[in-house]
C-alpha cells in the first residue's frame, strides 16, 4: 500500500539536487557487488540499478530520517522497500564505505543493535537485488547549523525485516563457486519465488508472466484470514502477499494497467538510465492512494 505522505511529494528545499551520473552509478554498484561477493553466500545475487528507485531516493526534500517503508515504495515495486542514509561526505564512495565498515561489527546470527551494522547488512542482503540512489546539497538546519550538508540516500528492494541473517552463508567445507548468481535484477512479483539457478520465477496461482507481474483477482476473496485491520498490510510483509485484494494491490494493479506501457521491472547497469519519469511517478502514487 502507498503511504499517503509518501517522501516522493515532500516539499522539496535543497539548494543543489545532483542525481548520481552514470559513473557514479557504475561506482555505486560496483562497490555494493563488491561486499555481496565478499561474504560467500550461497543465496547472493547480483544487484542492480533501478530508474524508479532512484527516482524516489532523491532527497530534496533534506529530511535526514528514515521514512516508512510504504512512503519510499515504488509504484510498480510492493515490496518491503529498505533505506540506507549518510550525511556530510564528499563523495559517493566515502558514504558507501561507511556503510561497508559497519561489518567490522557484525557477528552473523547476533542480534546486535540495528543501529551498529544494519547499513552493511542492509548492503549485502541476499534479496535485495534493486537499488537506486539519489544525493542533495541541503540548507543550513538542525542538522548542521553551520554549513550546508550533502545528503546521500540509497532505496533497495527488498529491504531488510532484521539485520543478523541476511543471506545464507557458505559452510566452511565448501565455496559457492558462483558467489553472486546474476539474474539481471529478475525480482518476482506477489509472493513468487526466484530460483536462481534458472533465473526463473515461481508464480503463485493468481499471477503470470516472466516476473508475475499480471495479477488476476477475479477467484480472490475480499477478506483477509488475519483480521480486518488494513493496517497489518503494511506492519506484516506477508499479510498483502496472502490477502492482495484485503490489503488493495488488486486496486493498485489496475490503475498501474492504465499508465504503464508495461508491468515488467526494468533494471541497469548503470549505462542506460531514464531521468524524465519525476512527474509521471507522482501521478500514478496520486492515483494508486485514491483508488
Amino acid at each position: 500500500m502507498i503511504d499517503k505522505d509518501h517522501s516522493y511529494c515532500a516539499q522539496k528545499i535543497s539548494l543543489q539536487s545532483l542525481p548520481p551520473t552514470n559513473k557514479e552509478i557504475e561506482l555505486i554498484l560496483e562497490m555494493h557487488n563488491q561486499e555481496r561477493f565478499d561474504v560467500n553466500a550461497i543465496d547472493m545475487q547480483k544487484m542492480y540499478w533501478n530508474v524508479d528507485l532512484a527516482e524516489i531516493a532523491q532527497p530534496d526534500h533534506c529530511n535526514f530520517d528514515h521514512d516508512k517503508s510504504n512512503q519510499r515504495q515504488a509504484p510498480r515495486l510492493p515490496f518491503p522497500t529498505g533505506q540506507n542514509l549518510a550525511m556530510g561526505y564528499p563523495t559517493w564512495d566515502s558514504a558507501i564505505q561507511g556503510w561497508a565498515d559497519e561489518k567490522q561489527h557484525f557477528v552473523y546470527g547476533s542480534h546486535v543493535q540495528h543501529g551498529i551494522v544494519g547499513h552493511y547488512t542492509q548492503m549485502v542482503k541476499n534479496t535485495a537485488v534493486l537499488i537506486g540512489c539519489g544525493l542533495a546539497i541541503c540548507p543550513k538546519s538542525k542538522v548542521d547549523p553551520n554549513h550546508n550538508w550533502s545528503h546521500y540516500v540509497c532505496n533497495y528492494v527488498t529491504g531488510q525485516l532484521g539485520d543478523y541473517k541476511p543471506y545464507t552463508p557458505a559452510v566452511s567445507s565448501e565455496l559457492n563457486n558462483k558467489r553472486l548468481y546474476d539474474c539481471h535484477g529478475l525480482i518476482c512479483l506477489y509472493g513468487g519465488t526466484i530460483d536462481l539457478n534458472l533465473c526463473q520465477c515461481q508464480c503463485q496461482s493468481y499471477t503470470s508472466g516472466k516476473q508475475c507481474e499480471n495479477l488476476d483477482c477475479s477467484s480472490l476473496q475480499d477478506d483477509c484470514q488475519f483480521g480486518t485491520d488494513q493496517s497489518l498490510c503494511i506492519i506484516y510483509s506477508n499479510i498483502p502477499i496472502e490477502c492482495p485484494k484485503f490489503c488493495g494491490l488488486c486496486n493498485r494493479y489496475d490503475a498501474m494497467k492504465k499508465y504503464y506501457n508495461s508491468l515488467e521491472i526494468s533494471t541497469s547497469n548503470g549505462i542506460e538510465t531514464i531521468r524524465n519519469i519525476s512527474v509521471f511517478i507522482q501521478i500514478i502514487i496520486v492515483l494508486l492512494y485514491f483508488s
